[in-house]
């Protein structure tokens, strides 16, 4: 697919940059478990697909950070071109996209509105957001914010850093929350009863190759995670580390994390994130 813009100290991103904008999420047991193979009549496996790709559409949208045309939909996301177009045509007659001369599509106000309403003061106001932007500008590392969708830590919007790391995030992207610190700090704002049926469902459906001990991992939290802050395995992608803290008042029951990922060999300078004044009343103390 496109390649992305650079960051720039005035507004945190060129216009071209990679920003993939916040976008809320239900944590319902309901609406998270999925559907199982043949659980659902024809017509209403055809709604999830519908569904489904409208998710997926807005998400590319995200990542890309400005309009598409038919044929990066079809790159992007392996769609037929039949499909691809249908779609577009029909998110715009909704007003949910444009359509340019140049037949490329990008979201409307009323995309990024139909979410926010619900989301708190700080994802609302853009305040996240910059902070992601600010954070990736200054540290040169990528940036994200996280949260808990059912049993995974979820990527809900991420800036890609100036440095050279290698490192690929997508908007979406999913890890369970015991192989991420970043799922390790989501965890701990729960109470001691939770963390612990939560680790054991996670166990119970854990493939074979990767079973875990949940005293063990139950200890890593004990231990890793302080005063709101936490160190550890990346879990998104091969390899990488985070450093992470929890965002103040998110929604209840909903904490929200504002990660820095980082290489191994290296780590970003904690003194300079806790130095800059944009991030004051942000995160939890």
């Amino acid at each position: 697919m496109n390649q992305f813009g650079r960051l720039s100290p005035e507004t945190g991103l060129e216009p071209s940059g990679q920003t993939a904008a916040l976008g809320g999420g239900a944590d319902s047991p309901e609406a998270l478990q999925g559907l199982r193979p043949g659980s659902q009549r024809p017509r209403d496996r055809g709604k999830v697909r519908s569904a489904r790709r409208v998710v997926e559409l807005l998400t590319l949208l995200a990542d890309v950070g400005y309009g598409v045309t038919v044929g990066d939909v079809c790159e992007g996301l392996g769609w037929p071109q039949s499909s691809a177009s249908e779609l577009l045509q029909s998110l715009v007659e909704m007003g949910l996209l444009y359509k340019s001369d140049g037949r490329r599509y990008s979201p409307t106000p009323l995309a990024a509105s139909l979410g926010c309403g619900a989301q708190p003061l700080m994802v609302r106001s853009g305040r996240l957001q910059r902070a992601m932007e600010i954070l990736a500008w200054h540290t040169g590392y990528s940036t994200a914010v996280i949260g808990r969708v059912g049993l995974d830590a979820q990527v809900f919007g991420w800036v890609r850093g100036g440095r050279r790391d290698g490192l690929e995030l997508r908007t979406g992207m999913k890890a369970p929350l015991h192989e991420t610190a970043a799922g390790w700090l989501l965890l701990s704002a729960l109470d001691d009863g939770l963390i612990a049926r939560t680790l054991h469902r996670l166990l119970a459906e854990a493939p074979p190759s990767r079973k875990f001990d949940v005293q063990r991992v139950r200890s890593q939290i004990a231990t890793s995670v302080a005063g709101g802050r936490v160190s550890g395995p990346g879990g998104f992608a091969p390899q990488s580390r985070l450093w992470a803290a929890r965002v103040r008042n998110a929604a209840v029951g909903l904490p929200l994390a504002l990660a820095i990922f980082h290489p191994p060999d290296s780590k970003p300078d904690l003194g300079l994130v806790s130095s800059l004044e944009s991030l004051e009343d942000l995160l939890e103390p």
